[in-house]
This record gives C-alpha cells, structure tokens and sequence, in this order.
C-alpha cells in the first residue's frame, strides 16, 4: 500500500463536508461506503496514528507487540480489582486506523442467531440475526480451509457457498496446527456439544473453527484500515482522513 499523508489538517477550512466520521474500526468502513457516492464529501477523524505500513499490524503475529504502545493502542484498565489482590488489567483497544482490528488476535467470530435476536429484542430493530447476516457475509471474501485442515478438524462443519465472497476483507485458515487444535471438536463432542452447522449460519454457540483475518495470497493482516482504506479509496476526491485529531 503506497504510503499517504494523514498528519496534515491543511486545507479543511476550505471544504464543506457533508458527514464527519470519527475513525476506529467501523469509521472507515461507514466512510469508504458513503463515498461510494462521488457527490458526497467526508472527513474521518481518527485519534490514533497511521500504522498502515508497519510490521506489527501487517504481520498477524506480531500484533501483542503493539500492546501497551501508545501509537497503537488506548491502553485502557479496568479499575482495581479486589479480587485480583488490587490488580487493574489491561483492555487493549486499537488507537490507528483500523482501530483494534488491526491490533487483535484476528479472529473471525461470528455472533448468533440466538444472540443477536436477543439483542432486538432489547429494543433495536434491525439488529437482529435476519438484519445483519447479510452483511455478516458482506463484508468478507472467504477462502476455504485445505482438505488437510478438514482432515485435520474432524467433524468441522464449512461449506464456501455460505461465506462471503466478493468482501474487502480477506478470511481465511491456517496450514499449520497444534494437536491441541485437534482436541478441540473431538472434547465437547466427548461432552455432549457437538458443533451443529457453520457459526456463519447462527450456530456461533457451541464448538467450532474459527478462520483468522489473514490474505491468503500475502499472509498479511486483513483489517479495516487496509481493506477498506486502500489505494483506490485513498485516491477519492471525496475523502478525507485526518489521524492525530482526537475528537
């Protein structure tokens, strides 16, 4: 990705915008959907850094290593816990573009039917599993598992027809597994919970295998910032991003 200057506010006062963004994870995903239209100006205002190029976001593993680094991450604590002996933990949050999808573990866990209308019920239509399924699948474009990781995970329930396939976002599986892996299916089904369908299909309450938000081709990190912040994107007369501008 060819770098781009998002340090400097110059010129802001000179544009009249019709939304102002505020950045984090789904800031530049809201701003990279309206500026689909070409008529329609946008700032997004992202307190954190612009760590699009750097190894500790595009490189999966490496991304425990922006923890605590205030050029990645809010480093927020919870307060003392008396249980704990008086210790406060650490909730990392992303502080870049991308926010904390560029700095987690990256993996891609589905939420459930069961959960998700819960949520409706709550009080927020729209929001239950029949609302937003679709763009569970919108927003990704999914690579199937080798015929080795389904060997491997015995029972796994994934067919490629219900996962995303046109997404700016890469999801994919690994090569390469632990035998604690393994285990995994093969345990709660020794208890009683075997997995029943794919969790992109509601089922995300039981066991499953979950695929990492990784490009296959590149086997770097695919998150918010690189996916929906790209050089096409970044090109738009329309789009602004503005990093450091805490709001």
């Amino acid at each position: 990705m060819a770098p781009i200057d998002t340090d400097s506010a110059a010129g802001l006062e000179d544009v009249v915008f019709d939304f102002v963004v505020v950045g984090g994870t789904s800031g530049l995903v809201v701003a990279n959907r309206i500026t689909g239209d070409p008529h329609i100006q946008v700032l997004v205002l992202e307190a954190g850094t612009n760590r699009l190029n750097d190894p500790r976001v595009m490189v999966p593993g490496l991304g425990i290593a922006s923890y605590k680094d205030p050029d990645f991450d809010w480093n927020f604590r919870s307060s003392p816990q008396e249980q704990l002996n008086g210790r406060q933990l650490l909730a990392s949050q992303g502080r870049t573009l991308g926010g904390s999808s560029a700095i987690n573990l990256g993996m891609v866990i589905y939420p459930s039917k069961v959960g998700m209308d819960a949520w409706e019920k709550l009080g927020n239509p729209g929001w239950g599993w029949d609302g937003v399924s679709p763009y569970i699948r919108k927003f990704h474009k999914a690579a199937a598992p080798s015929n080795e990781v389904r060997q491997f995970f015995q029972g796994m329930k994934y067919d490629l027809l219900d996962q995303g396939s046109d997404g700016p976002v890469q999801v994919s599986f690994g090569d390469q597994y632990m035998p604690y892996h393994g285990a995994w299916l093969g345990t709660f089904k020794a208890l009683g919970y075997s997995q029943v369908e794919d969790p992109i299909k509601g089922a995300g309450t039981g066991p499953f295998v979950s695929p990492g938000a990784v490009d296959p081709t590149t086997h770097t990190r695919s998150h918010a910032g690189a996916a929906y912040f790209g050089d096409s994107v970044q090109a738009r007369p329309n789009l602004r991003v503005v990093t450091g501008a805490l709001v």
